[in-house]
């Protein structure tokens, strides 16, 4: 095994939490699961690219429920296929390499030993706004 002799402010550095806030993102893996309550959903893998040029690793968890769907959505339109959303299903295969932006928040959590831990997770996902070339900003209102 081969590793890199890091000082420790390099150590320090890659140690460093993920932050709240808007990040760019790549789907890595997209698949179908069920979930503890029997619902279809999607396990996403997402790779952030974050502001100190490193990448952490997140998992979503995309529902088509009622109470849910709104982040399907904002999903959809924050990767650009928007219009595939009144499609009712995907197959995940196709969100692999997809780009998008993210709202990242910090909640606490547990660990694999279930000891408190603070966590990063997809709070939403950022739709852009699509602005029209085709106005008149000479026109009075």
């Amino acid at each position: 095994m081969r590793w890199p002799a890091l000082t420790d402010e390099q150590i320090a550095l890659e140690r460093q939490p993920l932050t709240e806030g808007e990040y760019s993102f790549e789907v890595v893996e997209a698949k179908d699961k069920i979930s503890q309550k029997g619902n279809e959903m999607i396990e996403l893998q997402l790779k952030i690219y974050a502001n100190n040029n490193r990448e952490y690793t997140l998992y979503d968890y995309l529902m088509g429920t009622p109470k849910t769907v709104w982040k399907l959505k904002n999903f959809f339109t924050s990767i650009g296929i928007a219009d595939k959303y009144k499609d009712e299903v995907i197959d995940p295969f196709h969100l692999v390499g997809k780009h998008g932006k993210a709202k990242i928040v910090i909640k606490d959590g547990k660990d694999k030993n279930d000891n408190p831990i603070k966590k990063a997770f997809v709070d939403d996902y950022v739709v852009k706004i699509q602005q029209h070339d085709d106005l008149n900003d000479d026109i009075p209102f």
